[in-house]
């Protein structure tokens, strides 16, 4: 199994612009979550705003796109999924909770892939999913020698970007882009050297459908 995959316009310009559509206009839930504090990036802010996929609906036009990455990349239940909206960008992480979590986790699952789609970004963004080898690895580019694309940690914490080569970086191209990966891999979203953010989920840097996924452990 690959451990990260880019599958280029893998959901239709008009489906995208269905899916974009049924979330805004036809469900409208109320935003929830969004940025939180953080002493690790310079803005002191990180995180998204968040909306609930809504699958139990028949007219739920995510469905079909749901069935296909189960065809494609094997049976899996979700843990969890939200259409994301970017407020400010996220450091390095792995998506473990806890040692307890984990430990919880391999007792009854298995490991399946993140899947990322975008909706849509703002034209003076350029998008992207970085992914890291830690500890560094030989032939790798280190974290330093690529922060015009990735997130700069504050004087206080950067000596933890030592820990990190960069293994990836998957540049969005298109809306209906499928970025996927196995669980627990190093990642963080890029982001533009000097860009502006902003703490308001209606100038969100970048829309995208975020889910989770295990694969049952069997027997």
């Amino acid at each position: 199994m690959q451990d990260i995959i880019h599958h280029p316009q893998y959901v239709a310009p008009q489906d995208v612009q269905t899916i974009k559509q049924w979330y805004h206009a036809v469900v409208a839930d109320d935003f929830s979550g969004g940025p939180h504090e953080t002493q690790h990036l310079p803005a002191g802010l990180t995180g998204c705003w968040d909306r609930p996929l809504r699958l139990d609906r028949e007219d739920c036009p995510l469905r079909p796109v749901i069935s296909r990455l189960k065809q494609d990349f094997g049976q899996f239940d979700m843990h969890n999924g939200s259409v994301r909206y970017l407020g400010y960008p996220f450091s390095v992480h792995s998506d473990v909770r806890s040692t307890e979590w984990l430990q919880d986790y391999q007792r009854d699952h298995q490991r399946g892939y993140t899947f990322l789609i975008p909706l849509s970004w703002r034209a003076d963004y350029q998008p992207g999913t970085a992914f890291f080898s830690s500890p560094p690895q030989e032939g790798e580019p280190l974290y330093e020698e690529c922060l015009d694309v990735l997130p700069q940690y504050t004087d206080s914490h950067r000596s933890l970007t030592k820990n990190f080569s960069v293994k990836r970086i998957v540049k969005w191209q298109h809306a209906g882009d499928l970025v996927a990966w196995m669980n627990f891999q190093w990642h963080c979203s890029t982001s533009p050297q000097g860009y502006h953010y902003h703490n308001d989920p209606n100038l969100a840097a970048k829309e995208f459908i975020s889910i989770e996924t295990y694969r049952p452990r069997l027997g």
